[in-house]
C-alpha cells in the first residue's frame, strides 16, 4: 500500500500523468455538472460539485440522466401517438 507522500512524489516526477488525470476529472465533472444543472437536479449537482470520484460518479450520473432521459421521451412520443390515434377516431 502507497503512503500519501509516495503518491505525491510520484505525480510529481510525473507531471503529465498528473496534468491527465486533473484534465480527465475536470471534463467529467463539468460535463455532469452542465447536466445535472441543466436538469435542476441539485441534490445531483452538490453531489458532484463535492465529491471527487477521479470522475467515476460523474460518469454514471451522465449515463443516469441519458438513460432517464430517453425514457421520458419514449413516454411522451407514447403519449402523442395515442392523441394522434384519438383524433384521428374522432374525426
Amino acid at each position: 500500500m502507497s503512503s500519501p507522500d509516495q503518491i505525491i512524489q510520484f505525480l510529481l516526477l510525473h507531471p503529465i500523468l498528473f496534468m491527465v488525470i486533473i484534465m480527465w476529472i475536470l471534463l467529467w465533472k463539468g460535463i455532469a455538472l452542465w447536466i445535472s444543472a441543466r436538469r435542476d437536479e441539485r441534490n445531483w449537482f452538490v453531489a458532484i460539485l463535492i465529491l471527487n470520484t477521479l470522475g467515476v460518479l460523474d460518469i454514471i450520473y451522465i449515463l443516469y440522466a441519458k438513460n432517464k432521459e430517453k425514457k421520458e421521451s419514449e413516454e411522451e412520443n407514447g403519449k402523442e401517438e395515442d392523441k394522434t390515434a384519438n383524433n384521428d377516431t374522432t374525426n
